[in-house]
């Protein structure tokens, strides 16, 4: 259930489906989107209010074969909402271009993501990949090329990224396997 707080007071105002959460949010179109985690279909929801919500799209309308939505943000120069989905799937991440009435593929392949940092003209995108032991993709949002760094986490089978941000001159990681929060001022070489 998500729920507004104001002031002492907790109210709930969209139930997810059961056993389901709510794991991201974003702000776009001047409306607030939240996107749905768990057993399909997920959701995401947009609200102008935070007091009325309305699902605009199923992670199944956009690859029936997805499992749940991972990540929603907005491209704000471009006016993009994206979204990345994932387990035993083939479209990886998906745009909008009208505040989420229709959606379309941008990449499909053998890698899923979750988390999306939107930098100028390029877009990175955290793996969370059973294939790739951990790694990020870079996508050149002027020239629609995409480029991969594979990450070697020594002692550890994987290294998955749950989020991803920008701080001065140094990318930061949290990673959900193993738990930890990395650095790197080239996205190559990442420090604990």
């Amino acid at each position: 259930t998500l729920y507004v707080i104001s002031g002492n007071e907790a109210r709930p105002v969209l139930k997810a489906r059961s056993g389901n959460w709510f794991w991201h949010s974003a702000e776009g179109c001047g409306n607030v989107f939240v996107q749905e985690y768990g057993e399909p279909p997920t959701g995401i929801y947009v609200s102008e209010d935070l007091v009325h919500f309305r699902k605009v799209v199923t992670n199944n309308a956009i690859d029936p074969l997805s499992k749940h939505f991972h990540y929603i943000t907005f491209d704000e120069m471009r006016e993009l909402l994206v979204t990345t989905l994932g387990d035993g799937n083939v479209v990886r991440v998906a745009i909008s271009s009208n505040c989420g009435s229709t959606w379309k593929p941008l990449y499909k392949g053998p890698w899923q993501f979750v988390p999306v940092l939107i930098g100028g003209n390029r877009w990175i995108l955290g793996f969370d990949s059973g294939i790739a032991r951990g790694g990020l993709a870079v996508y050149n949002v002027e020239v629609d090329k995409w480029s991969f760094v594979f990450l070697k986490a020594n002692g550890y089978r994987y290294a998955q990224f749950t989020s991803i941000t920008k701080f001065d001159n140094y990318y930061i990681g949290c990673l959900g396997y193993p738990t930890a929060i990395v650095a790197s001022k080239d996205m190559l070489h990442w420090y604990l």
